[in-house]
């Protein structure tokens, strides 16, 4: 490649634009391309701005930087340095610029979607509602309108696959027998996004204080001996994610983590009309929100007596007497499904 010359003039302008507006542009060969910047604004950028080859691509005013830098990697070049995202950091094809720095397209969607009006996150709208609302592509799927009836345990979930006797939800699906990764039990697994290698389900569910970094968290790599957390088992930023709300890392997706979507639904049950924690709750909320385990408390608030539960002890003293007051969740199975039907048909037959 023919090496980019500097300028020698004593007079030479602090920016690229000026010159650019100032100088006339050289005779173009025969299959010039207007769309494309021209070599000379590229060398001028450069020449102003060394530092955009060597890692600081996102800064560059023009995208043929970027171009050129993917060519020049591309062809084996060890002293450049492609950009990174300059939202998530991480080095990927950038997109289009906000406020001046390029950004990967993931971002770019992120920075103009609106955010979901059910649970909050911001992801691009996958439908609105009737009151012209947006709505994520979770809360699409989990809308009782768009469930089915699963043909095995008989509740309206979300549809996972169509199989020859109906429907069957996510909870239902059958997993491939393999052996796991993490505990060596030979049963069924799933395929661990981390890590690419099987991992059975109660690994996918397991807790224990990582053998690296020593803080209490979810498995997702290691061994039963030596575990280790997501961000231990894949070190680095370019694959993981964090959290829109708290900045936690170690996540495949960027929707808000378990411990902030269970801080707004909690202000959301126990707060009152200014959104502050009713005088009577501060306890319960800190104890829900201080969980050292955040999935468990999501998964408690997920469930259908949980919410009526925390409603009804608005004005009301917490007592055991008060959890007791509350009506038991009710059985959604279908009556042939549930436990004393089963017995009654046994007696009879």
């Amino acid at each position: 490649m023919t090496a980019i010359r500097s300028r020698s003039s004593p007079a030479r302008s602090a920016g690229w634009t000026r010159r650019c507006q100032q100088e006339p542009s050289p005779p173009q060969p025969a299959g010039y391309s207007p769309g494309r910047p021209n070599s000379r604004q590229l060398a001028w950028v450069i020449e102003d701005e060394p530092e955009l080859l060597t890692g600081g691509g996102a800064r560059a005013p023009i995208p043929g930087v970027l171009r050129l830098i993917d060519e020049l990697c591309g062809a084996g070049a060890r002293a450049l340095a492609r950009p990174a995202c300059a939202r998530c950091h991480r080095v990927m094809l950038l997109y289009r610029r906000i406020e001046g720095l390029w950004c990967c397209r993931t971002c770019v969607a992120a920075a103009r979607a609106p955010p979901c009006a059910r649970c909050g996150v911001v992801r691009e709208a996958a439908i609105r509602d009737e009151h012209g609302r947006p709505l994520c592509p979770k809360c699409l799927i989990t809308d009782p309108a768009n469930q089915e009836t699963c043909a095995k345990c008989s509740r309206r979930r979300p549809v996972s696959i169509g199989a020859p006797d109906g429907p069957v939800c996510p909870a239902c699906r059958p997993w491939k027998v393999l052996t796991c990764r993490i505990c060596g039990k030979h049963g069924p697994c799933l395929i661990s996004p981390t890590t690419g290698t099987p991992w059975c389900r109660a690994c996918t569910q397991r807790w224990a204080r990582c053998a690296r970094c020593g803080q209490v968290r979810p498995v997702r790599g290691g061994s039963a001996e030596q575990p280790l957390c997501a961000t231990c088992t894949r070190p680095g930023l370019g694959f993981w994610r964090s959290c829109p709300g708290c900045g936690q890392p170690g996540r495949i997706r960027t929707a808000r983590c378990a411990r902030c979507t269970i801080q707004q639904r909690l202000r959301e049950l126990l707060g009152g009309q200014a959104g502050q924690i009713r005088p009577e709750l501060p306890a319960l909320h800190q104890a829900l929100v201080a969980a050292d385990r955040p999935g468990t408390v999501e998964t408690w608030l997920n469930r259908s007596a949980a919410p009526a539960i925390v409603q009804e002890l608005a004005g009301k003293e917490l007592t055991h007497r008060a959890l007791d007051e509350p009506p038991r969740r009710q059985d959604n199975r279908a009556p042939a499904q549930r436990p004393g039907r089963r017995r009654d048909a046994a007696s009879a037959g």
